[in-house]
């Protein structure tokens, strides 16, 4: 039951990916535009830094209100920083285009932009942007369920923030690394990763999901009671507001341990809480997962009528909404019950839907790795082009900081060369003095 989990996991990688950059939203828009000092787009003056600058704070401004007016700005910007080799610029307003094509959807677009923009030598020396872009990157790919190409430009992420000593982002990038280990079934690293993120942060709104994963992960590792002392602190949990959602995975997952504990009341009440939670956000799709558990639960207390009505429930809300997943999940929940309740024509017809959509998934989950391994090649490539590039630019600063020491020490000598003239001169011209004086004397 790991599919729907994901969406949350997802929304965490958003807030994450985006957190701390919104406050370009406070900027008025009307005094940016009185700065560039335009009636339309057509009629700009001379484009310098400072109006592009401008472009770029106006895009940002429209970033969570009108992506149409973003787009608008930032490719006028892009354009200009491109006229007047205006490298920062460029980077800047590409990341706003890239950001627009994310909430549309569109990752082939942040794909082939950002690289594009990663793989240009002179950009090694803008750490900032490049780390903005790669971690835009790593969310593109995590959103499509591309964890092992999300893992690799968070990576990235966090060690070019790592360089730039940005705590927060550095913690974003950690997160969503957990997540992607997570993700993986990697979970001795995911643990790893939220229990160093756990023991630096205060629980608090923004961290409410550290606690959440670490849940799902020691119940994966089977350690069920520190799966609930940890889903238990999000519970307990009375700060500020915060996303509500979290307590509909939070007591989804502790009926998924009552009942593996065989304690049934106690998984139908943490089940049904779940429901009603997500009955608040009118999601149907996040009550599956608790639809399917009530049903496995009915089906182990041998009350089969109740388990074929929860079952038919949850398979479907997954058909209807096309969650494959899901939908193989509880067809195989109702080939359990039929076979149960000795209907062994309906059994055998859920089995079989059962098998094919689990092929289906293992077929995707088999394309995922092969795209997967693509990604690794490319990252690779890139990151040693990028490292490449690094280090032409420290032999050029190198060269260029021993040139200065050369015409340095040349200065120096023709200095001194020009002193020991002049004093040679006035020597000279001193003596002659003291002669011409003597012969005058004589």
């Amino acid at each position: 039951m790991r599919h729907l989990y994901s969406i949350f996991l997802l929304c965490t990688l958003f807030l994450f990916g985006f957190s701390g950059q919104v406050t370009a939203q406070q900027t008025n828009v009307d005094s940016l535009k009185e700065v560039l000092r335009f009636d339309s787009l057509n009629k700009l003056p001379k484009a310098d830094t400072l109006t592009i600058n401008t472009l770029i704070q106006l895009s940002t401004a429209y970033r969570l209100t009108n992506l149409d007016s973003t787009m608008r700005y930032a490719k006028l910007a892009a354009k200009k920083s491109t006229e007047h080799h205006f490298t920062k610029g460029l980077l800047e307003s590409q990341y706003l285009i890239l950001t627009v094509y994310f909430n549309r959807g569109e990752y082939q677009q942040v794909y082939d932009i950002a690289q594009s923009a990663l793989e240009k030598p002179e950009t090694v020396g803008y750490p900032q942007q490049l780390a903005l872009m790669n971690q835009l990157v790593g969310v593109s790919y995590a959103s499509q369920g591309n964890y092992q190409q999300g893992l690799e430009y968070f990576l990235r992420a966090k060690e070019l923030f790592g360089e730039l000593d940005n705590d927060i982002r550095i913690f974003q990038n950690l997160n969503n690394i957990g997540v992607c280990y997570l993700k993986l079934e990697d979970y001795p690293e995911a643990l790893d990763i939220f229990l160093k993120l756990d023991a630096l942060h205060t629980l608090d709104a923004t961290t409410i999901s550290i606690p959440v994963n670490l849940g799902f992960i020691y119940y994966e590792l089977k350690e069920y009671d520190k799966a609930e002392a940890q889903l238990m602190r999000v519970l307990n949990f009375d700060g500020a507001a915060y996303d509500k959602r979290s307590v509909g995975l939070t007591t989804f997952k502790l009926g998924d341990i009552a009942l593996q504990r065989k304690k049934y009341l106690k998984a139908l009440a943490y089940f049904n809480r779940s429901i009603k939670i997500y009955e608040g956000f009118h999601n149907e799709l996040e009550k599956i997962q608790s639809l399917n558990g009530i049903a496995l639960t009915y089906l182990e207390m041998n009350e089969l009528d109740e388990a074929l009505d929860y079952a038919e429930k949850a398979f479907g809300i997954a058909h209807t909404n096309d969650a494959l997943p899901e939908e193989q999940r509880s067809a195989e929940t109702l080939y359990r019950v039929y076979k149960v309740q000795k209907k062994y024509q309906e059994s055998l017809s859920y089995l079989e839907l059962s098998t094919s959509l689990s092929n289906s998934l293992k077929n995707k989950k088999i394309s995922r790795e092969v795209g997967a391994l693509e990604a690794e090649y490319k990252f690779k490539d890139q990151d040693l082009k990028f490292r490449e590039a690094q280090q032409r630019e420290n032999l050029k600063n190198t060269e260029l900081i021993a040139n200065q020491h050369i015409i340095i020490l040349v200065s120096l000598a023709l200095l001194i060369i020009v002193l020991t003239v002049a004093i040679l001169q006035y020597r000279n011209s001193a003596t002659r003095k003291r002669a011409n004086k003597l012969l005058q004397e004589k």
